[in-house]
C-alpha cells in the first residue's frame, strides 16, 4: 500500500505504507523523500520531536475512499543507505476515517486467526 505525505511547502512524497495500526503507521522511503519530510535539525535517526504531516492513504478495497490523517513523527530510523522507515502516530484521521481505520484493522486481524 502506498501514501502521500504532504511536506511544510506543500508538495508531496509517495512513501511505501508497511504496518497500520489504529494509532499510526509504519512507512518506508528513499533518501530524498526522508530529507522532504524532516526538517535539517531532526534528520539524526532515532525519536523525533515536534514534527507533523498530512498523510493520505487509501485502504485495500476501500473503492477510492481515501483517508486523510494529521501526523506526528514519532521515530526515523535508516536502514541502508538510501532506505528509511519512519513511525508515525495518527493525531486526528477524522472520524469517518477512524471508522473505517478501525474496521480494516479488526477485520484483518480476524482474517488472520
Amino acid at each position: 500500500m502506498t501514501a502521500s505525505a504532504q511536506v511544510a511547502d506543500g508538495s508531496d512524497v509517495a512513501v511505501k505504507v508497511l504496518d497500520l495500526s489504529e494509532g499510526g503507521i509504519r512507512m518506508d522511503c528513499n533518501q530524498a523523500a526522508a530529507h522532504s519530510l524532516l526538517p535539517a535539525e531532526q534528520r539524526t535517526p532515532g525519536p523525533v520531536y515536534g514534527v507533523t504531516l498530512e498523510l493520505r492513504f487509501e485502504l485495500p478495497a476501500s473503492s477510492g475512499k481515501f483517508i486523510d490523517a494529521h501526523c506526528s513523527v514519532a521515530f526515523f530510523r535508516r536502514l541502508a543507505q538510501d532506505r528509511f522507515h519512519f513511525g508515525l502516530q495518527f493525531q486526528d484521521p477524522g472520524d469517518r476515517g477512524l471508522d473505517r481505520l478501525r474496521h480494516f484493522v479488526r477485520e484483518h486481524l480476524s482474517n488472520q486467526s
